[in-house]
């Protein structure tokens, strides 16, 4: 009973409270002021302001997949762009991120506005960190499909001249993949045509000796089947191209790599 006793003697009400603050009234208010004025002083006068600049970048993909479809009919509370896998405006956006954060595209912001001297790093690991942490903001807006790119420094002129050079560093790195996919796909469309030019000879020297012998042609069920081997076949070579560029795009952890071996895995299937 005694230490229930003591335990309910120490523990304070309200009145005990305002008792205690009544009491040393004078030096939480004379405290309060000079805590707000040195938080003044220190603002205004010690510490530098930060001024944050940014630019807004919209995706070249256009809406009306089923994600918008189902947004449309005010199912808004989840993400079913994510959750079915996500569509070109997903994708797009997510490429933009890997773009803009990229070792890059940062070692080349870094050099241009000397942020190693500025900062003193010794390491250019230590300058990227700081960069990706401390200076550039990316938000992205699926729903609209905008990507707001921003940037923080000292001097406002300069924040504004990091957000340009970021986005004329995406325009220019995300024009050099669209040539490197078209070049590729040239190259692809050009051996699978050699390719296909090769095996028709062969099918033809192949229907040549078999008429010589028998006299009579293949039954069309055997050259239907060969022709849909040959478009799985190419099938399976265009989704190969694809991941390899996605490969040197996004990082090997991305749902996209994922999504596109399975793919891959199911054409082999068949």
């Amino acid at each position: 009973m005694s230490e229930k006793a003591e335990e309910k003697g120490s523990e304070l009400s309200l009145v005990d409270y305002l008792n205690i603050f009544y009491e040393y009234k004078k030096f939480i208010f004379w405290f309060t002021i000079g805590f707000t004025i040195l938080t003044i002083f220190m603002v205004f006068f010690v510490m530098d302001p930060i001024f944050y600049s940014y630019a807004t970048v919209k995706t070249t993909s256009k809406s009306g997949d089923i994600s918008s479809l189902i947004g449309g009919a005010g199912l808004t509370g989840m993400d079913f762009g994510e959750l079915a896998g996500g569509g070109s405006v997903y994708k797009e956006l997510a490429l933009y991120d890997n773009i803009l954060t990229s070792r890059r595209a940062l070692e080349e912001l870094i050099i241009k506005f000397h942020i190693i001297e500025e900062e003193k790093f010794k390491y250019m690991y230590d300058a990227l960190k700081y960069v990706r942490e401390n200076v550039i903001e990316l938000k992205k807006d699926k729903i609209a499909g905008t990507m707001e790119i921003g940037a923080y420094d000292k001097d406002p002129k300069k924040a504004k001249e990091i957000v340009e050079y970021l986005v004329n560093t995406l325009n220019k790195i995300n024009i050099e993949l669209n040539v490197l996919n078209a070049k590729n796909n040239r190259e692809f469309i050009e051996t699978r045509y050699n390719l296909a030019k090769e095996d028709l000879k062969k099918s033809e020297d192949s229907l040549k000796e078999f008429q010589d012998i028998y006299g009579v042609a293949p039954d069309a069920q055997i050259k239907a089947a060969s022709q849909i081997g040959i478009q799985l076949e190419v099938e399976i070579k265009s989704e190969e191209v694809k991941l390899e560029i996605m490969k040197k795009i996004l990082a090997p952890d991305q749902p996209e790599i994922k999504q596109q071996n399975e793919k891959i895995s199911l054409l082999k299937a068949q």
